[in-house]
């Protein structure tokens, strides 16, 4: 009885607090410490907002976009390309990121996973770097904040990789991209994947409660 009493509260727990969660990937890549802000189980979303902290006594941003005034941070997949930048911008004297996208209506709102940002460090001092996520917001059409568990500080060690010789255009290129981020838009097979776990959890959570009440009715 004790088990199934704890299976019951652990599913209880798990259906009444999960919600989206950000996920922090990372890739040495071409001497440079690439940082994958990737956000898992949005539902109904047309904007995010992140804001990050970093020791910019020991670490740097790398710019990705020479054209750009400023330094950049390359945009994640998650709004795909007809997502619309409201803010996109390091600054080093601070050390302090902040990048904004927001896609508009009629478009369809954006559920499932996918990066909200990748952001490259270099060392420019001893010691390990240190990130602090200092915000992060999900809002649906209708301007309504969305809560997000993430991780408060991100350790980034330093880029062991070489500088790679090729020269790549700044802008057009985030490293490993393709093989990190997950598609935005959940799939009808995996929405009925989630429907079928539901609909068990419910049947095991209903089990249980028979089971524990069958003393009570014998008695």
């Amino acid at each position: 009885m004790k088990f199934l009493h704890i299976i019951y509260l652990s599913l209880f727990c798990h259906f009444a607090f999960a919600g989206p969660q950000l996920e922090v990937q990372t890739e040495d890549k071409n001497g440079v410490r690439w940082l994958y802000f990737i956000v898992n189980g949005v539902e109904q979303i047309y904007g995010a907002d992140l804001e990050l902290k970093y020791d910019h006594q020991t670490i740097q941003v790398v710019d990705v976009d020479d054209k750009q005034s400023g330094i950049q941070v390359a945009r994640g997949a998650l709004f795909g390309e007809q997502a619309y930048e409201v803010s996109n911008y390091a600054d080093p004297r601070t050390g302090s990121v902040r990048i904004a996208a927001s896609i508009l209506h009629p478009a369809e709102p954006v559920s499932g996973n996918g990066a909200v940002a990748v952001v490259g460090f270099k060392h420019s001092g001893k010691g390990e770097g240190k990130v602090e996520v200092t915000r992060l917001q999900l809002g649906d059409k209708e301007g309504r904040l969305t809560e997000v568990a993430y991780p408060k500080m991100i350790a980034v060690e330093k880029a062991l990789s070489e500088v790679s010789s090729e020269q790549q255009p700044i802008g057009a290129y985030v490293p490993g991209t393709a093989q990190v981020v997950q598609p935005a838009i959940q799939s009808k097979d995996d929405m009925l994947i989630y429907a079928v776990i539901a609909l068990l959890a419910i049947i095991i959570i209903l089990l249980a409660v028979l089971l524990l009440r069958r003393p009570q009715a014998n008695a």
